[in-house]
């Protein structure tokens, strides 16, 4: 095993000596789309314990995520403020509707019909990106984070 090879992020990965690293041909600057960009902070303590030290090839990207936690962090604490205010005063939501299935399957059509209807509502990508900040920081980024994001989801062609 090989944990400095291991892709920052992945648990559980094992590298054998005469395996090719994995993601070899990645590059490997630090990304905002990296999956735990938009991670907490005790979600990287827990991620970096549990899959041993850091590659010096990735301090660059573990720098970035744990300064944008970080930078997020007095977001998260006044989202847990606005929310907890905003449930005193209205009732609960009814309960959610996951739809769920495997790629190609129709899913997101099924997803597409139902937001047409007002009894249905839907996540935002912003939302799903930003789930503890959707509030506070996802609504004032919402501008230049829809401009980032594309026109339509690679999987869906």
């Amino acid at each position: 095993m090989a944990p400095l090879l291991r892709p920052l992020g992945l648990s559980g990965v094992t590298i054998e000596a005469s395996a090719p690293a994995p993601y070899a041909d990645r590059d490997l600057r630090p990304s905002a789309k990296h999956p735990l960009m938009g991670a907490s902070l005790s979600t990287l303590v827990h991620a970096f314990a549990r899959n041993g030290p850091v590659a010096r090839a990735h301090w660059g990207l573990a720098a970035l995520l744990i300064f944008s936690a970080m930078a997020r962090g007095p977001f998260r604490i006044g989202e847990r403020v606005l929310f907890a205010g905003l449930r005193r005063l209205r009732p609960p939501p009814e309960p959610p509707l996951f739809v769920i299935g495997h790629w190609r399957t129709g899913t997101t059509h099924l997803h597409n019909l139902l937001g047409l209807s007002p009894a249905f509502g839907h996540i935002s990508p912003i939302a799903s990106g930003l789930p503890n900040e959707i509030l506070t920081l996802g609504t004032w980024l919402r501008p230049l984070l829809e401009k980032a994001l594309p026109e339509d989801r690679h999987v869906d062609r």
